[in-house]
C-alpha cells in the first residue's frame, strides 16, 4: 500500500478513537459538530495585554482593507463573468469546494478542489488559527466577553472542519460601530497577512531551489488554436525549440510567425502529450509579425535543480506547501469579506449600509448579497454548463 495514503488512514483513525473517547464534550446543531472549550482564553488576553495599542492599530487597518478586498473581489467576479459570458476564454476548473485528498497529487473536477492531505491538514490549521485568534484578540480588545472556544466540522463532510471563537453577541453589537467592524475585519486581515508572507517565502524558494522548465497557462481563448486542439499541459517544446520560459515562448512564436503549422509538446509530469496546431496572427498590434496560440495568464513552470533532487521528496513537499498556504488563505481572505450571508464581510457592510440609510440598510444590504450571489452561481453555470451546449 502507498506509504502516503497509509499515513493518511492512520492519522483517521487516532483522530477517530480521540473523538470517541471524548464524545461527551460534542454538541450537535443541524449538519454541524461543535466541541467547545474555555481553554485559551487566557492566553488571548495576555497577548492583548502586552500591546493593546498595536492591537487597535492592526484592527483599524484590518478594517481599510477588508472593505478594500471587499471591493476588489466584487470587481472580479464583475469581470470574470463578462468575460466567461462572452466565451472569449476556456477555463480547465472553476471555483468549488476544497477537500483533502488521499493522495500525494491535488487532483480538480466540477465543482471541487482536492489538494494533498497533509497539506491540507497543514493550511487548515494555520488558516483557521489564525483566523480564530485574530477574531479573538480583537473581541477582547474592545473588552467584548469571549463565551467559548473551539472546533466543528460538517456531518456530511467531515473533512470540512474548522476553528472558532464565539464572542458574546449581545456585548458586540452594542459596541460602537468602529469596535464591530475591527472583531469582524481582523480574521480575514490576518489571512492577507499570512498569505503575503508565504508568498515572499514561495518566490525565495523559486529563485533559490528551482529552475525554469516550461510554460503554463491558466486558460485558453475561444476562437484561436489552442482552444482547437483542447491543448493541456505544461508546453516544453515546440517544433526544434526548448522552451523552459516566457521568454522563450514569445522569442520562438515570433520566429515561427503566424499560419505556419508548428508541433507543440507538452506535459504533466508523468507523460508528454503532442500537439499540432497553426499559429494565428498575434492580435497586439506592436508584436504582429509574431505567431499567437491563443493562452491566457501564462506562468513559467519549475523543477528541481539538478544538485538537489536527492532532496526532491522534502523539497516538493515544501513547495507545495507554501504554493497551497499562499493561494487558499488568499482566496478565504478574499472571499470571506464578500458580502454574503454569514460572512465577516456581510456583517462589515451591514454596519456600513447602517451609517448611510437606518431605514432601508437591510433591503440595500440583501440586494447587494444577491447580486454577489447571482456572480457566483453565473460564473460556476459558465464553466461547467455553458461550454457543454451548442452555440
Amino acid at each position: 500500500m502507498d506509504l502516503y495514503l497509509l499515513s493518511v488512514i492512520a492519522f483517521a483513525v487516532i483522530i477517530g478513537v480521540i473523538a470517541l473517547r471524548d464524545r461527551k464534550n460534542f454538541e450537535i446543531k443541524s449538519l454541524l459538530v461543535f466541541r467547545k472549550t474555555k481553554k485559551g482564553k487566557r492566553f488571548i488576553k495576555k497577548i492583548v495585554r502586552k500591546s493593546p495599542r498595536f492591537w487597535k492599530i492592526f484592527g483599524t487597518v484590518a478594517v481599510f482593507v477588508g472593505f478594500s478586498a471587499s471591493i476588489y473581489s466584487v470587481y472580479s467576479l464583475v469581470t470574470s463573468t463578462q468575460v466567461l459570458a462572452t466565451r472569449r476564454v476556456k477555463l480547465p476548473w472553476g471555483g468549488g469546494v476544497l477537500l483533502p485528498s488521499p493522495f500525494s497529487k491535488p487532483t480538480f473536477g466540477p465543482g471541487f478542489l482536492a489538494i494533498p492531505f497533509w497539506h491540507f491538514i497543514i493550511v487548515i490549521l494555520v488558516l483557521m488559527g489564525v483566523h480564530e485568534l485574530s477574531h479573538g484578540i480583537m473581541a477582547v480588545r474592545e473588552r467584548i466577553k469571549i463565551k467559548s472556544i473551539g472546533w466543528l466540522c460538517f456531518l456530511l463532510f467531515p473533512a470540512l472542519q474548522g476553528a472558532f471563537v464565539e464572542p458574546d453577541e449581545k456585548q458586540l453589537i452594542k459596541k460602537s460601530r468602529w469596535a464591530q467592524l475591527r472583531v469582524f475585519a481582523a480574521g480575514s486581515f490576518a489571512n492577507l497577512l499570512v498569505a503575503g508572507l508565504v508568498y515572499l517565502i514561495y518566490l525565495y524558494m523559486i529563485e533559490s531551489i528551482f529552475i525554469p522548465a516550461g510554460v503554463g497557462y491558466q486558460y485558453l481563448i475561444n476562437g484561436y488554436p489552442a482552444a482547437e486542439v483542447n491543448l493541456t499541459g505544461i508546453i516544453v517544446r515546440i517544433n526544434n525549440y526548448t522552451i523552459n520560459t516566457i521568454e522563450d515562448l514569445n522569442r520562438t512564436l515570433c520566429i515561427i510567425g503566424p499560419n505556419k503549422t508548428i508541433k507543440i509538446i507538452t506535459t504533466n509530469y508523468t507523460t508528454n502529450r503532442t500537439f499540432y496546431l497553426t499559429t494565428a496572427v498575434n492580435p497586439k498590434s506592436n508584436i504582429s509579425g509574431c505567431g499567437f496560440i491563443g493562452i491566457g495568464n501564462v506562468v513559467t513552470h519549475t523543477k528541481i535543480k539538478p544538485n538537489l533532487e536527492v532532496y526532491s521528496s522534502e523539497l516538493n513537499f515544501m513547495f507545495g506547501l507554501t504554493f497551497w498556504m499562499w493561494f487558499i488563505n488568499l482566496m478565504v481572505g478574499l472571499f470571506n469579506m464578500l458580502p454574503i450571508w454569514f460572512f465577516d464581510g456581510y456583517r462589515m457592510w451591514e454596519l456600513l449600509f447602517q451609517k448611510i440609510t437606518k431605514k432601508y440598510y437591510k433591503f440595500a444590504l440583501d440586494c447587494f448579497g444577491a447580486f454577489v450571489l447571482a456572480l457566483i452561481i453565473a460564473d460556476m453555470l459558465l464553466i461547467y454548463v455553458l461550454p457543454n451546449l451548442p452555440l
